[in-house]
């Protein structure tokens, strides 16, 4: 939704956050003597605002850029659209960096385009809590508006162990009093079943009480894979690459084009190649390369 931000914002929150706090907004900066001389401290904080809250990463994470056009995309939990930073390669020549925007589907024209501020994988409670805290705004987007199925939010059905999820949106961590599983259509809403399911929902470090709970389908399971992809054996990762890239197309089920689809298949080649199977190598390699190769 679009909409403009003079607050502070708090560091970027990457694909790979495990941690389901949301972050704070930094203390502001103080400006230098020298800076001060000619700056009010009410400018330069909104300076500082305006920069922090429309810098887009760059250089692998060690700096960031500013981009007119690219600081005009409105956020939303469905996007329509992805970003890349790209710095002397393929067709930007060297020293120079550019913003590229690529359309995740066809656009009617004059419709909005927009991306997503903040990994798309999570509950609506903690993507509004994300934006609240660290764009202050909050989110009026289509996905969390629709009050659909909580599909991040997923438990073990005791039946056949297939996702069970909350069938409406969720606005606040816990706020729900059923949960229907996907695949076999039994709906839980024992008090005493639910309590249990939340407490492991709420564990701030994986432990043995999420064991049995929480279903690979559920968010906390899906970053922690995400993040330690490249901590365990290559063969140990081959198997749980097909989960991720499962759970993610429950939530985007049409758009191949995304760039964590890209991110699963490039690790996926690494996987190959590290087992030493270089047809499947090639072909993982291959998928990668189209999605996130020159358009």
């Amino acid at each position: 939704m679009a909409r403009q931000v003079k607050s502070r914002m708090s560091p970027d929150v990457s694909e790979d956050e495990v941690n389901t706090r949301p972050s704070r907004p930094p203390k502001p900066l103080k400006a230098t003597a020298q800076v001060a001389e000619r700056v009010s401290s009410e400018r330069f904080e909104e300076l500082y605002a305006t920069c922090a809250t429309n810098a887009h990463e760059a250089d692998g994470g060690d700096g960031a850029a500013l981009f007119l056009k690219g600081s005009m995309a409105e956020h939303s939990c469905r996007p329509t659209a992805f970003k890349q930073i790209r710095a002397g390669s393929g067709s930007v020549p060297q020293g120079e960096t550019r913003l590229v925007v690529h359309a995740l589907r066809d656009l009617d024209v004059g419709e909005a385009i927009s991306i997503s501020y903040i990994p798309e994988y999570y509950p609506t409670w903690l993507r509004q809590s994300m934006l609240q805290h660290g764009f202050n705004f909050q989110c009026g987007c289509e996905r969390c508006l629709s009050g659909g199925a909580e599909l991040c939010c997923c438990f073990v059905c005791p039946e056949c162990e297939g996702p069970c999820c909350p069938p409406g949106a969720v606005y606040e961590e816990g706020a729900y009093e059923l949960l229907r599983c996907e695949d076999c259509g039994l709906e839980l809403h024992d008090t005493e079943l639910l309590g249990a399911l939340k407490r492991a929902e709420r564990c701030e470090e994986f432990a043995t009480t999420m064991s049995g709970k929480l279903h690979p389908y559920h968010f906390k399971i899906f970053h922690m894979y995400l993040k330690h992809l490249d901590q365990v054996p290559a063969g140990t990762a081959l198997q749980i690459l097909p989960q991720l890239q499962e759970a993610f197309h429950r939530l985007r089920p049409v758009e191949k084009g995304h760039p964590l689809h890209a991110q699963l298949a490039q690790c996926a080649a690494e996987c190959w190649e590290k087992v030493e199977d270089e047809e499947q190598e090639a072909g993982a390699g291959s998928v990668a390369l189209g999605i996130v190769g020159e358009r």
